[in-house]
């Protein structure tokens, strides 16, 4: 499982450059198809802030799932930030051999990554992995060092993981990979 989320990792981090690009060059056009009058739902308070978005960190999604199976999904997240926070996130990935934005939103996740990066002052080359358990619907985010052994990562729980957490009492401000595992494996109380 370690061995599959290393080489996962690994082949994920070389692919933040196109993944960055896809995201800059097509973020305006995309934030235009948000409906009028959605604004709020996708993270924006108006359309005015579309013109002062530009992209931020990108994150490598990633799932465990019910038996602690660590896996890459092919899309990744890039902050959309205004004016110094992040409000959005775009879904990058490849779906018919061309890799595009696939949607944008989710401004829940979005303030918790948010809130978290600047709570530990995360390098701004900092490799990212969103972790997302689709079982118990809930996401840790893990930074990390270029090069970095992703092994030897903490993963601090977002608010949907603390959420989840709580009810299998377990309340750690971070994890490691074998703990978050028996963490999300432990049934609720």
């Amino acid at each position: 499982m370690l061995l599959l989320m290393i080489c996962a990792s690994l082949h994920g981090f070389s692919q933040n450059t196109q993944v960055s690009e896809v995201a800059r060059n097509g973020m305006t056009s995309y934030l235009d198809y948000i409906p009028q009058g959605l604004e709020k739902q996708h993270g924006f308070n108006n359309r005015e802030e579309f013109s002062r978005a530009t992209t931020g960190a990108t994150y490598q999604i990633m799932a465990v799932d019910e038996n602690g199976n660590i896996s890459p999904t092919q899309f990744y997240y890039v902050a959309v930030m205004v004016d110094g926070t992040c409000r959005a996130m775009l879904t990058v990935g490849e779906v018919d051999g061309k890799m595009g934005i696939q949607s944008v939103g989710a401004p829940i996740l979005a303030e918790g990554l948010d809130h978290l990066e600047k709570e530990l002052h995360v390098a701004g080359d900092a490799n990212r992995i969103l972790l997302n358990d689709y079982v118990h619907k809930c996401s840790f985010a893990a930074y990390q060092q270029q090069g970095a052994s992703a092994e030897r990562a903490s993963f601090f729980p977002l608010p949907s993981a603390k959420a989840y957490l709580s009810q299998v009492g377990s309340n750690q401000s971070s994890y490691t990979l074998p703990e978050l595992v028996k963490a999300v494996s432990t049934p609720s109380k």
